[in-house]
Parts: C-alpha cells; structure tokens; sequence
C-alpha cells in the first residue's frame, strides 16, 4: 500500500468557542414524527427510531430556510440573534476564536 498524502480544504459546522447553543430536539423529534419522516417503535425496553435521510434533510434545509435557528431551543435563538444584531452580519469563526496560526 502506498502512504499518498494529499492538501484539503474541508468546510463543516462547528459549535463556537465560549457561546453556548441548545437543540431542541425533542420539537425535531415531535415534528419529524408529525410529519411521517420519523417512525417511532417501542415495546419493553426497547426503542427503535427508522428516519428517511433524504425527507430528514429536505424537511431541516426547508425549516431552516424559514428559520435558521429552528433547530435551536428557544433560549439559545435569542442569544444568537442578539449577537447576529449587535454585528449586523453573519458570524466568522473570529467573532468568537482567535485564528490558528500554524
């Protein structure tokens, strides 16, 4: 086996630094399942949760869009939309890390 190394760049979402943020998702759950992308099974001890991936993103992307932090607890949407007007633009990393140097 050849050992191949290669440069990236990978782009993801984080939780920043110092600024705490809650899902809610139990109302995911709730809404997923009220929508039939979510099936709940239970019997005994036993829970099994079967989910439709592709109906799981649509249905987030589509929330999202209507409500980018719709996935947050209500608490955790404030503090971020407070912090969202106080800069009057999107978050960079840099609002809330210092960058790496390397």
């Amino acid at each position: 086996m050849e050992n191949k190394q290669r440069e990236v760049a990978l782009k993801y979402l984080a939780r920043p630094l110092g600024f705490v943020s809650a899902y809610n998702l139990m109302r995911v759950q709730l809404d997923l399942e009220k929508e039939g992308i979510l099936q709940n099974y239970s019997e005994g001890e036993t829970r099994i949760l079967l989910v439709n991936t592709k109906q799981l993103k649509n249905f987030v992307v589509d929330k999202m869009k209507e409500n980018i932090f719709y996935l947050l607890t209500d608490e955790s949407a404030f503090l971020a939309k407070e912090k969202l007007n106080a800069f009057g633009r999107s978050f960079l990393i840099t609002d809330f890390e210092k960058p790496l140097t390397l």
